[in-house]
């Protein structure tokens, strides 16, 4: 048994834990004078600087001062010595709790750091109780980390840094900010997982809609001629969606360059304009700058585009610039004609109806807009195109309008997204396909 004085043990000033309830220190002093010290505290090999037992240090401080001794291994203890175990005098085991211990309460190690080492302790302290036939509870881990009864964010931090353990080497969960910010990436990364696991078991069964996961710009010259009585759609607005980070609520994981814009809205006029039947409408959601660029690529294909743009006012949005402009909360909508297609209902050019609350896709649009502008140009029967799909917005709006949607999806997770909503609808089948998959 290795002896040092009380009062010479240094505690290092970037231990987190401050506070000790006395209730609990009392109660471990009780039980180390009754049944004796079983694991005396863990010090460096300078043999005074504390690493782990600060809780069993406070309680044998509170016997000396009542004038108390206590037994370790069966030895008596002089007053005013501490029992201690040197760093080296550890199996490989016990000198990993011990750094561990440590670092789960240190002040200086940064979130990453701080969550392997939860993660790991409690990955230890089970591995031991199950050896006994005990359980060692996330609560627990908690409780040993903060020395004293824990809150309930206290324990969802040792959940959360166990959730976090096999995703720390992923570079997006290393990227982020802190704790709680790489919590939200793994649970997206947990939820893409699983919507692809659906995808992949999904029944490929031919029914009344067709979802293809392939580029738009390519698929779209091989799409039939005349067959689609409206086009409704969201094509990338070539605003740098991808780049707003903090500004955005959702990720934008498509491109969002001007330049690949372009290229999608002039597919989208000119193909458009071939695939849909001589009498058909379409709505192509844009930027409101970008639109009086837009409006000479849908006439040279053959639109009538209508000379305003319709309005998407959605009650919520980004905020770009807190401190100097005003949110973000409208979006714009080109409308086009073919033909001398009418009108099924006059209705306003503005379009006041809230943004869903969680967003599985970035530019996610809610169904009853879609139901909104379908039901100005469509009938039971008719059959709709979505040639940038996102999450499958199209599909669930067509079901409510008893038409038939053909959407098409570049993305991937994009793509098992919208199976995945699919799934739920009641009405209608799904006919997949697959070519053009990138």
């Amino acid at each position: 048994m290795k002896l040092t004085p009380i009062d010479s043990i240094i505690i290092p000033p970037n231990r987190q834990r401050k506070e000790f309830l006395p209730a609990e220190i009392e109660d471990l002093a009780e039980s180390i004078r009754t049944r004796g010290l079983m694991h005396p505290p863990v010090v460096r090999n300078d043999g005074v600087t504390l690493v782990a037992g600060e809780r069993r240090l406070r309680a044998i401080q509170s016997l000396y001062t009542l004038g108390a001794q206590f037994s370790c291994n069966g030895q008596l203890v002089p007053l005013g010595q501490l029992p201690v175990t040197l760093l080296s005098d550890l199996s490989d085991l016990e000198l990993r709790e011990a750094e561990l211990e440590e670092n789960t309460i240190r002040l200086d190690l940064t979130w990453q750091e701080k969550a392997a080492a939860i993660a790991e302790l409690h990955s230890l302290r089970s591995e031991r109780a199950g050896k006994t036939g005990q359980a060692q509870t996330i609560t627990k881990t908690a409780q040993e980390i903060h020395g004293k009864a824990v809150e309930g964010y206290q324990v969802s931090r040792v959940h959360e840094a166990v959730l976090l353990r096999e995703h720390l080497t992923n570079p997006a969960v290393q990227a982020a900010k802190t704790q709680k910010d790489a919590v939200k990436i793994v649970r997206k990364i947990k939820e893409a997982e699983h919507r692809q696991r659906l995808a992949e078991a999904f029944d490929l069964t031919t029914t009344k809609h067709t979802l293809t996961h392939g580029d738009a710009v390519e698929l779209l010259p091989t799409l039939p001629t005349g067959q689609f009585d409206c086009i409704l759609t969201d094509p990338p607005y070539g605003v740098g969606a991808d780049t707003f980070g903090d500004m955005a609520d959702c990720g934008h994981n498509y491109i969002d360059s001007w330049e690949n814009a372009l290229m999608c809205y002039a597919a989208l006029a000119f193909e458009g304009f071939r695939v849909t039947k001589p009498d058909a409408h379409l709505y192509a959601f844009c930027d409101i700058l970008k639109f009086p660029e837009l409006v000479p690529i849908f006439e040279a294909a053959g639109w009538t585009v209508w000379p305003k743009p319709m309005i998407w006012s959605k009650g919520n949005g980004m905020l770009p610039q807190p401190d100097y402009g005003p949110r973000y909360t409208y979006e714009a909508i080109l409308y086009a004609t073919k033909g001398s297609k009418r009108v099924q209902k006059v209705a306003n050019d503005v379009i006041c109806i809230s943004r869903e609350a969680n967003l599985l896709h970035g530019a996610q649009k809610p169904v009853d807009l879609y139901c909104d502008l379908l039901a100005r140009s469509v009938l039971p029967g008719d059959e709709i195109l979505d040639c940038f799909a996102g999450s499958g917005t199209i599909v669930e709006a067509a079901d409510r309008m008893r038409c038939t949607a053909t959407a098409i999806e570049k993305l991937k997770p994009n793509y098992d997204i919208m199976l995945t909503r699919v799934q739920a609808t009641v009405d209608f089948g799904i006919n997949i396909t697959l070519e053009g998959k990138l």
